[in-house]
């Protein structure tokens, strides 16, 4: 079972608060706002891919807390950073820590970095739900050494896959993660009703099996993947018809055609009429449902109307319990006032999807066996 920040005592206590930084700080507030009622001296920590600093985060930090932010960049195995925090904690400050990406120990999963890090604190918070998939080592392995929560946002996204977990549920992946995308098919085959594929993930799908012949050949990882997938399988659901245009998309032409009739000059960027039907119609019937990924090329118009009418089907089906993940694909329903009619919008696409299909999460599964207590 995964603590609550009611279940840990983090008065007046150092918490190490984990956070991810490709998320809205809006899904923080709540976290953020109980610890400080609570007279905790945060250390926040974070891990973004690229090495970026997370200096540019003090401001907002600033303005959603109400307490100074002191940034700390220095090496987290230097032997005065438990002095140094706590100079700033004293302060009443808010220490914001440098990306842990810039440490091959985080990236790697040692152990070494998160006792690094427990010199810090005497609970550790995470609220980096999108991140629980990944191997860091702070997310495995911190729960290990400080008496461990689930933050907020962060139990409504664990709650929220429970849910979908392990009933009849339809899956809609779009978008153009392929790789990502063909793990996820063929957990999502093993287990569930209906897994309804389209964008980038179906073209690949499309040329590996044949029935586009004039496309790029794909990745040989995607290849590997896809040949495991049996296209017969009734479980999956494919474009039956796509609209195409040019591939320099000037706009000049779109047509409808079959997947197998595609031109080798035009490329795909959404799913015809009668694809848009067929979901629809699946959809309709379906007790549970997760969503990640655009259909088409959303930000054409002329390209946008499967992703516009998919989400309308949802919308239209109260009964249905709907879950949906990923930042392109929340931010078109935002634009078309849909995003009401979903159950649950998840900050952490990927992970949310994972825990739909029944993947174990290394993170959720750190928190849920820590036994320690303050």
């Amino acid at each position: 079972m995964i603590k609550s920040l009611n279940q840990v005592n983090s008065k007046k206590k150092k918490v190490v608060l984990q956070l991810d930084f490709e998320e809205p700080f809006s899904s923080y507030h709540p976290t953020i706002n109980q610890l400080i009622q609570e007279e905790a001296q945060l250390v926040i920590i974070g891990t973004l891919e690229g090495e970026i600093s997370l200096a540019s985060w003090m401001e907002e930090l600033e303005s959603m807390s109400g307490r100074p932010v002191n940034f700390l960049t220095h090496s987290l195995f230097e032997k005065s950073l438990p002095e140094r925090v706590d100079r700033s904690l004293a302060q009443n400050q808010i220490v914001l820590l440098e990306n842990l990406a810039i440490y091959p120990e985080e990236r790697r999963g040692e152990p070494v970095l998160a006792q690094a890090l427990s010199r810090l604190g005497r609970v550790y918070v995470n609220e980096a739900f999108g991140l629980s998939y990944l191997p860091y080592a702070s997310i495995n392995h911190l729960p290990d050494l400080l008496e461990s929560a689930g933050g907020i946002n962060f139990l409504k996204e664990y709650q929220a896959g429970e849910h979908l977990s392990g009933r009849p549920l339809t899956a809609i992946i779009g978008g153009d993660r392929i790789i990502e995308s063909l793990d996820l098919i063929l957990a999502f085959l093993e287990k569930n009703d209906h897994v309804l594929v389209s964008g980038k993930i179906a073209e690949a799908i499309f040329r590996v099996k044949g029935i586009s012949p004039g496309k790029e050949w794909p990745d040989e990882r995607a290849v590997k993947l896809i040949n495991r997938i049996e296209i017969t399988n009734t479980k999956l659901h494919l474009p039956v018809d796509v609209v195409t245009g040019p591939k320099l998309l000037d706009g000049s032409y779109r047509r409808v055609f079959a997947p197998g009739e595609v031109r080798k000059e035009d490329d795909i960027y959404d799913i015809g009429p009668e694809t848009i039907r067929l979901f629809s119609e699946i959809i309709a019937q379906s007790p549970a449902l997760v969503w990640r990924g655009p259909l088409g090329l959303y930000t054409w118009p002329e390209f946008s109307r499967g992703t516009k009418e998919i989400a309308e089907a949802i919308a239209n089906q109260p009964d249905i319990f709907s879950v949906v993940g990923g930042q392109e694909t929340i931010v078109f329903l935002k634009k078309l006032g849909l995003l009401g009619d979903f159950n649950h919008v998840s900050s952490g696409g990927e992970a949310i999807m994972r825990l739909a299909a029944g993947r174990q999460l290394s993170g959720i599964h750190a928190l849920s066996t820590s036994k320690l207590t303050g």
